[in-house]
């Protein structure tokens, strides 16, 4: 009987530390991706060009 308990309770720390390091691992990857989806973002938004040129100042843009 003492020897179940003892493996009951060794299997219950062990469940209870994967979870753990699980849960931690998932919060980590999650962090990861939003970072790289945020640069993502970004780095789309700073290559899109400007809309209808507004940003060309050149002379032979002039009327």
């Amino acid at each position: 009987m003492l020897l179940r308990a003892q493996l009951a309770l060794t299997l219950t720390q062990a469940l209870f530390w994967l979870s753990l390091i699980g849960g931690a691992v998932g919060v980590a990857l999650l962090w990861v991706r939003r970072r790289a989806a945020a640069a993502e973002q970004t780095a789309a938004a700073s290559a899109a060009p400007a809309a209808d040129g507004a940003s060309d100042t050149s002379p032979a843009s002039s009327p």
